[in-house]
């Protein structure tokens, strides 16, 4: 698997299911730098990514509908409830063919992604 998860916990989390996240107090892992930072707005059916590239991402996902994709070095497709157990962070290293989709008919999805570098020699790959 070219890619890890790791459970991170809100700095606010209230009975209404409202959670709250400092982004300062996000602890990325020491070799990464994160050269640049992104908040992005899945609609229902919305779908990012389908693709591969030399840069390595981390996400920080909201929205039942969530799913990662993404093609493992024998060709298979593999699907994942982004947000099925909790909050974490999915670091993608380059290279791996990857897609984020929000399933939901009906909710908005959201992710901040930050990024070692900016987004080039993207090659693009159908997985959804």
């Amino acid at each position: 698997m070219n890619f890890t998860k790791t459970k991170i916990e809100p700095n606010y989390h209230n009975p209404e299911g409202v959670a709250v996240f400092n982004i300062k107090d996000i602890t990325l892992p020491d070799d990464f730098d994160a050269k640049e930072q992104y908040f992005v707005k899945f609609p229902p059916g919305g779908i990012g990514g389908n693709h591969k590239h030399p840069r390595t991402e981390i996400f920080l996902v909201t929205g039942d509908g969530m799913t990662f994709v993404w093609q493992d070095k024998d060709g298979i497709i593999h699907q994942e409830n982004m947000c099925a157990d909790g909050y974490f962070l999915y670091r993608v290293n380059p290279w791996l063919p990857h897609a984020v989709i929000n399933n939901s008919k009906e909710s908005i999805g959201t992710m901040i992604e930050f990024a070692d570098g900016p987004q080039t020699d993207v090659e693009h790959i159908k997985l959804i």
